[in-house]
């Protein structure tokens, strides 16, 4: 299915594919331009090296097999110059933000016509997930970022910084050290801790790793719900085993 923007894709069984209406915004004393509806995506857009060089929808059909089952999109970049390059941003019903880049393209003889840019795109309906609110409840949105392509290695990178330094700062999530109890990971509030007023070993602390594009809260909120043997609250079993010393560190993953 072509698109205006130079886009096609393969369609997938039980899925619908569209192309949202677009959308301008006019920015004081700037000319109208292309918003996408993302705050994330925006974000980027009010910066440069990013334009926003299409978008796209894709839900699974009502009733079909493919409603609670994940896909890959296969999707073609037809690049207008030489000098183009693409990072696709998916933004999942649950709220997650996924990047991808490009399928590593095969060897092609030099002089030969030049291929279409392919990228394989995981489409998860996440059926058993909250949405965040004002997404729809399984619709995938898929937004084409273009970049010059001297700055598309660092794509990725101001991607990455870009959306930890929202999650760090709008999120007003705390970096560095927390004390993790129930009461703050159901709250969203975990308490910064001084460091220097640790024990020393042997006395033990158990320490909270969250992984990439994360943090404390939202890796480990689970945590405060959850039942250990007997039914008592897991955490409430941890604290004595470790005098109450249960820590997480909030750090940024890929930007720094």
């Amino acid at each position: 299915m072509p698109d205006d923007a130079g886009l096609s894709w393969e369609p997938i069984e039980g899925w619908r594919i569209s192309r949202p209406v677009s959308r301008t915004l006019r920015a004081r004393g700037r000319a109208a331009s292309t918003v996408s509806g993302d705050a994330f995506v925006d974000r980027l857009l009010d910066e440069r090296p990013f334009s926003l060089g299409g978008e796209l929808a894709a839900e699974p059909e009502p009733g079909t097999r493919a409603k609670n089952a994940p896909a890959v999109l296969r999707l073609n970049i037809e690049p207008a110059t030489e000098n183009e390059a693409f990072v696709i941003v998916l933004r999942h019903p649950s709220g997650a933000l996924t990047f991808h880049t490009q399928d590593v393209p095969p060897r092609r003889p030099s002089g030969s016509v030049r291929r279409p840019l392919r990228f394989s795109l995981p489409l998860r309906p996440d059926g058993d997930a909250t949405p965040r609110r004002g997404l729809a409840r399984k619709l995938v949105r898929l937004f084409v970022l273009r970049l010059v392509a001297p700055l598309a290695d660092r794509g990725l990178p101001v991607l990455a910084a870009h959306w930890e330094e929202a999650r760090f700062t709008d999120g007003k999530v705390n970096p560095g050290w927390l004390h993790v109890t129930a009461r703050g990971l159901a709250e969203g509030s975990l308490e910064s801790i001084d460091t220097s007023r640790l024990p020393a070993p042997p006395a033990r602390s158990l320490l909270l790793l969250h992984g990439t594009l994360s943090d404390a809260g939202r890796a480990f909120g689970d945590l405060a719900s959850t039942r250990g043997g007997k039914g008592t609250a897991l955490l409430a079993r941890l604290a004595p085993l470790y005098g109450g010393r249960i820590y997480a560190f909030n750090h940024r993953t890929l930007s720094q």
